[in-house]
């Protein structure tokens, strides 16, 4: 065999070890919305909309975080951007969530700090569950629906 050959079969032999497939590795990425009332204000919907991204660190842990964007029915504050971190304890079908992090308003308080924790279960890929949070002044009470990507 030519040296020259003997090269590029190395490099292909390489490029296929790079490319074989890994062992499955648990990653869960979870795509939800909600829609919340906030008690600081009376009659004002907030409608968020977030993607959660959350990594198993442990069997029936996981951390992650929630950015997304929300709207409100306020014409004082019209819209923004959540930013939570997250902490969820998965137990069977139950889970539970913690986060804290920065609420953006487009107008109005700049930055609000957002705390709460919610729980729920999981049907197969879709989940289903609730949150209690305080909002700068005020709790949200809300829904939450998701689904397992």
């Amino acid at each position: 065999m030519r040296h020259g050959r003997r090269w590029w079969l190395l490099l292909g032999l390489l490029g296929a070890l790079a490319m074989a497939p890994r062992a499955a590795e648990a990653q869960e990425f979870d795509l939800g919305a909600g829609a919340d009332y906030w008690t600081q204000s009376p009659g004002m919907g907030i409608f968020s909309f977030g993607l959660d991204a959350l990594w198993r660190v442990a069997p029936g842990f996981q951390l992650g975080f929630k950015p997304g964007f929300f709207l409100t029915t306020s014409g004082d504050i019209p819209a923004g951007i959540p930013i939570d971190f997250k902490v969820r304890v998965n137990v069977s079908s139950v889970y539970v969530d913690g986060f804290v992090g920065p609420w953006f308003f487009f107008k109005g308080d700049a930055v609000r700090i957002h705390v709460g924790m919610g729980a729920g279960l999981r049907f197969g890929r879709l989940l289903l569950g609730g949150e209690v949070s305080y909002l700068n002044n005020g709790a949200t009470f809300g829904g939450r629906i998701g689904f397992q990507l």
